[in-house]
């Protein structure tokens, strides 16, 4: 069994595997920083039709919840996220909302279970 809290998420992300979670007061951060709400943020990336903050906020959010200080979350994402491939950084920032929408439950379980 898992210690992590159920909306976090758990990735490898720079030099180590790091703890990501979207915290109540983060969610309201990261949508007024993308100037939309969460089911918007979420939408965009489950459809790649992401803008790249999106991913960059969503990561370095994610590390300021998982109890990372800000200083050295925005150093990570500055030296891991910045200038990287996308598909580098997609994983975490999809983990991160996936826990934060649907915890230790995936998308696929819900439609499975839709007709019960």
């Amino acid at each position: 069994m898992s210690d992590l809290n159920p909306t976090a998420f758990k990735g490898y992300f720079g030099d180590a595997e790091h703890v990501f979670e979207l915290t109540p007061p983060l969610v309201v951060e990261l949508e007024h920083k993308m100037g939309v709400g969460i089911g918007v943020i979420a939408s965009r990336v489950s459809a790649m039709l992401f803008h790249q903050a999106d991913l960059i906020e969503t990561i370095r959010l994610g590390l300021i919840g998982g109890r990372m200080a800000p200083s050295e979350a925005q150093r990570m994402v500055d030296t891991y996220a910045h200038g990287r491939p996308i598909s580098e950084i997609y994983p975490l920032a999809t983990g991160t909302l996936q826990k934060l929408m649907f915890g230790d439950r995936q998308p696929e379980q819900d439609a499975d279970n839709a007709d019960e």
